[in-house]
């Protein structure tokens, strides 16, 4: 026969995950919910709630409604001086639920542990049930799956905290080979619900000295390994927020959009030395810094009919010659553009 399990191991799990239930949600629960949330039998929920209610630091609180009996935790009053809103706890979890589904599982659930330990620092425990209402519910498309990248990203994190140079192994696009990097990681970066890491390339010899400020996919990176050199190299610079993810030499954007977008464009920052003119008909004219050549050029096409580019010329001609092949790609066998 296969040996018994731990009756008293087990029991003694159970009554530490009710505890933790009861301390971090700071709910009233019904005896049934409670036994078939644990899998066990009410007597056995019973039993177990008088253990916990039997520590000289814990208060049990219990009644019936309706022929139905129910548990809770008595609020206490945190020992710490450190104390946090219920509103700031929500905003921790707003910034939890807008950028979670990028986070691998595991990351995930460490950012949820954390958030419930927070609960302590509530001047009034009674708040907690309020501090956690979901607030905010992101809309995703194209979303990438993060969760077996967590070791490189668990790496990634460390070397940047210790300032250490890593070694990775990054699979470019357009190239048949990876290749193999000494990289000094100094943050990760969230742009259209993928991540990326930007830092700096360094050579070895005494002190690792920067050579090029690279920016690399997570989801490209095929492995990443801490060295034991440490790093002393520039940081990030004031960031400009010029339009445009990928960095490269700046130029100016003079762009009119009509009527029906100019809502749109107006509520929206799109570098931070933009200037937004009203024209005639309720149409606009958006000018901006921009630093990436094709970002501009699809973003503009995006717009279809409803955004005319002013200036510069060679943008005005590399979206003519875009249209011009979108064009080409939908007539075929002789057809006239347009025809059926």
């Amino acid at each position: 026969m296969p040996p018994k399990k731990d009756q008293h191991t087990d029991r003694s799990t159970r009554i530490i995950r009710l505890l933790l239930l009861l301390l971090f949600t700071g709910r009233r629960y019904w005896l049934s919910d409670l036994a078939r949330r644990f899998d066990c039998s009410k007597p056995t929920v019973v039993d177990m709630m008088e253990q916990i209610g039997g520590a000289r630091e814990v208060e049990i609180l219990k009644g019936i409604e309706g022929r139905k009996r129910w548990y809770q935790l008595k609020t206490m009053r945190p020992m710490s001086k450190v104390e946090i809103t219920p509103e700031q706890l929500q905003l921790l979890g707003l910034c939890r639920d807008l950028v979670g589904h990028i986070l691998p599982e595991s990351k995930r659930q460490e950012v949820d542990r954390a958030l419930m330990r927070t609960v302590a620092l509530l001047p009034d425990l009674g708040q907690r049930d309020t501090a956690f209402l979901p607030v905010c519910q992101p809309i995703v498309k194209g979303a990438i799956d993060y969760t077996p990248f967590q070791s490189i990203i668990a790496t990634l994190l460390t070397c940047i905290r210790e300032k250490q140079v890593c070694q990775l192994k990054y699979q470019a696009p357009h190239h048949s080979m990876p290749k193999n990097y000494s990289f000094a990681p100094l943050t990760l970066l969230s742009y259209r619900d993928a991540l990326y890491v930007t830092g700096w390339w360094v050579k070895y010899g005494g002190n690792p000295k920067p050579i090029l400020r690279l920016t690399f996919c997570i989801q490209r990176i095929q492995g990443a390994e801490a060295t034991e050199h440490h790093f002393e190299v520039p940081g990030l610079e004031d960031d400009p927020q010029r339009f445009g993810f990928m960095e490269g030499e700046p130029f100016r954007v003079k762009i009119n959009f009509s009527a029906q977008v100019a809502h749109y464009v107006k509520e929206r920052r799109w570098s931070n030395d933009q200037t937004i003119k009203n024209l005639r008909d309720g149409r606009l004219r958006l000018e901006f810094t921009a630093q990436s050549w094709p970002e501009v050029v699809s973003w503009v096409l995006s717009f279809g009919s409803q955004a005319k580019v002013i200036s510069p010329r060679e943008l005005k001609n590399d979206l003519i010659d875009e249209l011009n092949n979108i064009l080409k790609s939908y007539t075929h066998y002789g057809r006239k553009p347009g025809e059926l």
